[in-house]
């Protein structure tokens, strides 16, 4: 079960040139709502179809297989037609469940999640109208707080948790904007706080992007969000992490080469990318979130 924590590196940030961003862009007018909600559920985007694959677009290109602006990496088409889908992990997830098998990999982050071990704490901030608002600041940390299940193992809705600051400070991406009750963000830096079994890292992720379906519940007024977090982790983080764990040298010898050639993001000074596109699928449910 240790081998699939090294799955949770895809939750990453990319070093990328295409998009025309400003990374220090300050953040929204503080008009408006912050909602709160908190995952309750998270998986790997990975292959869907014979040629479609989720995930986001990352560096704004189209690539080809051989064009240098995608690392010589081509990109995939995504579920809707989408092009410029960059995913590479997907290609390497086959390889992991071979040692632990999907299942275990699912049952890995469901068990973290329902402990309160893997309490993420997602808030929307600035929020006029969930359902187009052109400037909307969007926050991710661990979670401060106890998690209740109701009968079936699930989170209970409208629980109150803060952010766990001592753990990792709460990452923004400012800035981005609400269509047609769809939030996009990014890129922005994100530190993403992991903690599953003995794994406990943070990882310090850059231009980081997010797509997330805004659902607000017309009763109680609160929101959930569901979508992808998406970006890259550099492979040097990537391999210091790995060889941390108390997994066979096996298993890293068989996982680290591939991540290093998997790198389709981030070309340094020299052409040599150093990061590995990725995303994951989350859920949540509404929550209050408590703040000093």
């Amino acid at each position: 079960m240790r081998v699939a924590a090294i799955s949770v590196l895809a939750l990453t940030a990319v070093g990328c040139t295409g998009w025309d961003v400003d990374p220090v862009a300050s953040a929204c007018a503080e008009t408006g709502e912050t909602m709160g909600a908190v995952t309750t559920a998270i998986s790997f985007a990975r292959q869907v179809g014979d040629d479609s694959y989720d995930g986001l677009d990352l560096d704004g290109h189209v690539s080809v297989e051989g064009d240098v602006a995608g690392c010589f990496k081509g990109d995939f088409v995504g579920p809707n037609g989408e092009l410029g889908i960059d995913n590479q992990f997907a290609t390497l997830l086959p390889l992991v469940e071979e040692f632990v098998g999907e299942e275990n990999i699912d049952a890995l982050l469901e068990g973290a999640i329902a402990n309160g071990q893997l309490l993420i704490m997602l808030a929307l901030t600035g929020v006029d109208d969930p359902l187009n608002d052109d400037c909307v600041d969007f926050r991710l940390g661990a979670g401060l707080g106890t998690p209740f299940l109701d009968t079936t193992g699930s989170y209970e809705p409208y629980q109150t948790f803060g952010f766990d600051e001592e753990t990792a400070p709460p990452s923004s991406l400012q800035r981005g904007r609400i269509e047609d009750g769809v939030f996009t963000a990014g890129p922005g830096h994100v530190v993403l706080p992991v903690r599953i079994l003995d794994a406990a890292f943070n990882l310090d992720l850059q231009f980081s992007h997010a797509r997330l379906k805004v659902v607000r519940d017309p009763i109680a007024g609160g929101i959930t969000l569901e979508g992808l977090v998406s970006g890259g982790i550099h492979v040097d983080d990537f391999n210091d992490i790995v060889t941390s764990l108390n997994i066979g040298d096996d298993v890293i010898g068989a996982v680290v080469p591939i991540v290093a050639g998997l790198a389709d993001l981030g070309m340094d000074e020299d052409g040599i990318c150093k990061r590995v596109s990725a995303a994951l699928k989350i859920q949540s449910t509404p929550a209050y979130l408590h703040e000093p």
